[in-house]
């Protein structure tokens, strides 16, 4: 929000399938992220 890190989405696939989903959106633990990854289709 407003150009700064609102949260962070992280999954997790076994087996070309998702199997857990993870949202952080604590500011205190989103502290330590310096960079990002964009997703893309394969």
């Amino acid at each position: 929000m407003d150009g700064e890190l609102d949260g962070v989405l992280a999954m997790r696939v076994d087996d070309a399938r998702t199997t857990d989903l993870y949202l952080v959106r604590n500011p205190d633990e989103l502290t330590c992220i310096d960079s990002e990854i964009a997703l893309t289709l394969r």
